[in-house]
């Protein structure tokens, strides 16, 4: 079966000053499903002010030996917008179930 989601996922915004960044560090699921794991997915998405959905998510993959990434936002990205990273295991059933965090960007 397809794994379960990570034990935890946390997103930490960056330092007042530096670079508009969240940090995202996750630990892996309780148990791989029967099936090594192959990879995490880690989906995007930038929120509205009511914390709903504000464009198209984006999805960057990692090795399974990846624990944390960091975002960096782009140009034109305001100071404090808010997103959601959601993380899932993938192992070679499919993907697996995904655990969510949600931070602002400095």
């Amino acid at each position: 079966t397809v794994p379960p989601a990570p034990a935890t996922v946390t997103a930490t915004r960056g330092a007042i000053g530096g670079a508009f960044t969240a940090t995202i560090v996750w630990t892996a699921p309780p148990n791989t499903g029967g099936s090594a794991i192959t990879g995490y997915r880690v989906t995007r998405q930038r929120l509205n002010a009511n914390g709903t959905n504000n464009g198209p998510a984006t999805v960057t993959t990692h090795a399974s030996t990846v624990r944390s990434t960091i975002f960096t936002a782009g140009a034109g990205v305001p100071a404090n917008a808010n997103y959601r990273f959601t993380v899932q295991a993938v192992n070679a059933v499919g993907v697996g179930a995904g655990r969510a965090a949600t931070s602002t960007v400095r």
